[in-house]
């Protein structure tokens, strides 16, 4: 992401293991110290931990990237206010492994 978008800040929670409580104690350090942050591409577990804290702080997560459409990501998506139509889908990359290929938000 760096190299694509070497404008943009990026900020790395660690060691994390993708557990909720690591995950929610680090997340919330970073975000009570850069109140900027609006946005989060997590590559592992935890969501609902990183949701949880960004609600907690009284902020909103502008853009949110989870993988796996696992059943938590799913409810996650499906909580998320009718950001999408219907129920979310896998659709199986070229790797065989499920994606979903497209989110997009409601018009305001």
């Amino acid at each position: 992401m760096a190299e694509l978008a070497p404008e943009r800040r990026l900020r790395e929670v660690p060691d994390t293991d993708g557990l909720d409580t690591t995950m929610r104690s680090k997340v919330r350090d970073l975000l009570e110290a850069e109140p900027g942050i609006a946005a989060c591409h997590s590559i592992g577990g935890g969501n609902r931990a990183i949701l949880d804290v960004f609600e907690e702080l009284g902020r909103r997560a502008e853009v949110f990237v989870a993988h796996d459409l696992d059943a938590d990501n799913r409810r996650l998506l499906l909580q998320a206010g009718g950001v999408l139509p219907g129920s979310p889908a896998s659709i199986h990359s070229q790797s065989g492994r499920p994606r979903l290929t497209q989110v997009r938000r409601r018009a305001e």
